[in-house]
């Protein structure tokens, strides 16, 4: 297992640090989040953790609304550790890692200013199984909104998102974890 979380380390932070390089107003973020869960589409085991996490983005030319000055687009890619721990006693909890890619929109008009939405997938690989989650190899989505407390991405920002992570029925059973995360980041 150590050789794995080795690998898909690697994995994350190789990107990361090709897209630093490349300039182009980059920004790296580290992010302390708590979750609960949600029991929708599925999902049985009630709970509750924290995580960490280390994100880069970028402005993001392909991700531009065309003619739309006031809405900054940036790419995201990020490695997040979590914790996950069951509010019942006959469940297991779980600890993993997630390398993720997404995209973010953030205000820049009057309207909408400093407010953002956000939505990514990835790669989720834990070490323990438990019921909701059947396989050591699955993947997560997220979308969520959040604030920016200043101008730009340099500030930090509160946000909340959906999370919904499983093995996308590769293996049976398969009703997945669903998180809602309350997190803060700031600019490193």
């Amino acid at each position: 297992m150590k050789k794995l979380v080795e690998f898909v380390t690697f994995l994350a932070l190789a990107p990361c640090t090709a897209i630093a390089a490349k300039g182009d107003n980059v920004q790296w973020r580290i992010e302390l989040d708590f979750h609960t869960s949600a029991q929708i589409a599925g999902a049985s085991e009630q709970r509750a953790g924290y995580g960490g996490s280390l994100f880069v983005s970028r402005s993001a030319r392909f991700l531009a609304i065309r003619g739309r000055h006031d809405i900054e687009a940036r790419e995201l890619l990020g490695l997040r550790v979590i914790h996950s721990i069951p509010q019942e006693r006959r469940a297991l909890p779980f600890t993993a890692a997630w390398i993720s890619v997404g995209g973010e929109f953030i205000g820049r008009g009057r309207s909408f200013h400093n407010f953002c939405l956000e939505a990514g997938t990835g790669i989720f690989v834990t070490k323990d199984l438990t019921f909701d989650l059947s396989s050591k190899f699955d993947f997560g989505t997220y979308f969520g909104a959040g604030y920016y407390f200043g101008d730009g991405p340099n500030a930090p920002k509160l946000a909340i998102r959906f999370c919904h992570i499983s093995n996308a029925g590769l293996r049976r059973p398969n009703f997945g974890v669903n998180l809602v995360e309350y997190a803060l980041s700031f600019k490193i």
